[in-house]
């Protein structure tokens, strides 16, 4: 009980350490991978030694302390290490750290949790065991971490593309399939009418600028070498900017279905408007800052955007 409680306590305190607001900090990328990494293979090794000492019982008391202060010192220095990062190399980095931080400190709870039961005999071996599998997959992500801030923003990103882009493709294969216009019935709900079937087009076309903006995102972000703290504090605005696009993207293709209400439909349309708008600027502010030679198309885009807005709002209006 005394070697589980010491873990958990050391879990609580680098829990602590880890949700802390993120200050700036002078470590170097490489010196903080180095020493995370470093930790999480610690971990790993600590509590592969329990598993092994397990195959070869008794434990002896002396070995179950000397492996329970030695995690709990490990644990205590991924949070030390975590809280090193800081908001110096941006706060998606810092995130995406953080994150893989809490759940590998989760692994090791679940784990010291598991350990008093395990020492009283082969019936807790089951749980340890398998709660020790799960702090060896934690650490081994840290591998596979974002290793800078554009990285981060990127990867974090690349979900959100596949989400709208499923989103759009699904709209629009129904509306392919829907059949010729001269089909349409406007008394069936489950239909589009004459007057969807004129506007939907443009709501389509929004919600492929709309994709069309994040692809562009992602790419120019993926070629800015940030550095500053300006530059990598753009590079986060475009992500956080980004992050809505997805809900809003789904709000308004399911108003697009039959039967639509234009007064739902309005708001939706507006709110993916402005969204997209937000990233526009929040990209025009990473090639400001970052001289990116990639970006010639965001006025393009925004006027596809606004095009595509109007047309959608006029024929509500003519409704």
């Amino acid at each position: 009980q005394a070697a589980s409680a010491s873990v958990l306590s050391a879990c609580a305190a680098a829990h602590t350490a880890v949700k802390a607001r993120p200050q700036p900090s002078v470590i170097s990328l490489d010196e903080f991978w180095k020493a995370y990494e470093a930790t999480c293979k610690m971990i790993a090794f600590e509590v592969s030694k329990f598993g092994m000492a397990l195959s070869s019982p008794p434990i002896s008391d002396e070995a179950v302390a000397s492996i329970s202060s030695s995690l709990s010192n490990t644990v205590s220095a991924l949070g030390r290490n975590t809280a090193a990062l800081g908001s110096t190399h941006g706060m998606t980095l810092h995130t995406e750290v953080q994150r893989h931080a809490k759940a590998v400190l989760d692994s090791v709870q679940a784990f010291a949790s598991a350990m008093p039961a395990a020492l009283r005999g082969p019936a807790g071996f089951e749980t340890v065991l398998s709660a020790a599998g799960g702090v060896l997959g934690k650490c081994d992500g840290a591998t596979s971490l974002p290793r800078n801030n554009m990285i981060a923003v990127t990867g974090g990103l690349q979900p959100l593309l596949l989400l709208v882009t499923d989103c759009l493709n699904e709209l629009e294969t129904e509306f392919q399939q829907a059949g010729p216009p001269d089909q349409a019935d406007d008394e069936d709900e489950e239909s589009w009418t004459a007057a969807d079937r004129a506007m939907l087009p443009f709501g389509i076309c929004l919600l492929k600028a709309s994709v069309k903006l994040l692809e562009k995102t992602i790419v120019t972000v993926g070629e800015c070498a940030a550095s500053t703290p300006e530059q990598l504090a753009a590079l986060d605005a475009s992500f956080t900017a980004c992050e809505p696009l997805s809900e809003k993207c789904d709000d308004l293709a399911a108003l697009l279905y039959p039967p639509i209400d234009s007064t739902e439909l309005e708001p939706a349309v507006r709110a993916l408007q402005a969204q997209d708008d937000a990233i526009l600027a929040a990209l025009v502010r990473v090639r400001d800052l970052c001289a990116c030679a990639a970006v010639p198309w965001t006025g393009a885009l925004g006027n596809a955007v606004t095009h595509n807005v109007t047309k959608v709002l006029a024929s509500l209006t003519l409704d």
